[in-house]
């Protein structure tokens, strides 16, 4: 299923009753798995933005509706952003702070060194904070014709091998896909701030 929940015009928090609406929407439908690259941090008068207190995953709406997505039974695997500006906070918007309940992904390059600075919040070893590649990667198009994605891919990827899991084992549950996307990380031995549990 596919949902759009953006107006690229303006950020406002009704973007996110959307998301907490086409969330609701899919696992009413059956979805077992969900892929957003999207976050929300700051907004356009009037609506006031969040804090970096607030990015805790329990307080904006999004991370709200990602955690109850994620007790109806449906993983939700979201992008954390990539450009780590500010180490205070450890996403770059919400849901993606959310990572209690969720999947959340930054990219890293080709060699797979990291394309961002990643701050973390205490215990964040129990969390499932993963990285995958997300440029140089190439898509085919509508057209049939091949080329490299102008956007990070890193989170459609994790999403896809999710959903692998999920076709290979339809009995495991959005939390058992979660803690096998956790534990079988090229990161898992010794996950860190630089790059998670990896992917």
């Amino acid at each position: 299923m596919l949902a759009k929940t953006e107006d690229v015009r303006s950020e406002h928090h009704i973007e996110e009753d959307n998301y907490a609406v086409a969330l609701e929407d899919m696992e009413a439908k059956g979805v077992d798995i969900t892929s957003s690259s999207l976050g929300y941090f700051t907004f356009d008068p009037p609506d006031s933005s969040y804090t970096f207190a607030e990015m805790n995953g329990q307080t904006s709406i999004s991370a709200r509706a990602a955690e109850r997505a994620a007790k109806l039974g449906v993983l939700v695997v979201t992008a954390m952003g990539n450009s780590g500006k500010d180490l205070l906070n450890p996403h770059e918007g919400s849901p993606a702070d959310a990572i209690a309940f969720s999947v959340s992904v930054r990219s890293t390059s080709t060699n797979k060194s990291r394309t961002f600075l990643l701050a973390v919040q205490p215990g964040w070893q129990d969390q499932a904070r993963n990285c995958a590649p997300g440029v140089a990667i190439w898509k085919q198009s509508p057209n049939g014709a091949f080329d490299q994605a102008v956007y990070s891919f890193a989170t459609p990827l994790v999403s896809g091998c999710c959903c692998l899991l999920k076709q290979a084992h339809p009995e495991a549950t959005a939390q058992q896909i979660r803690r096998a996307v956790m534990m079988t990380g090229g990161n898992t031995s010794h996950p860190d701030t630089a790059l998670g549990w990896a992917g």
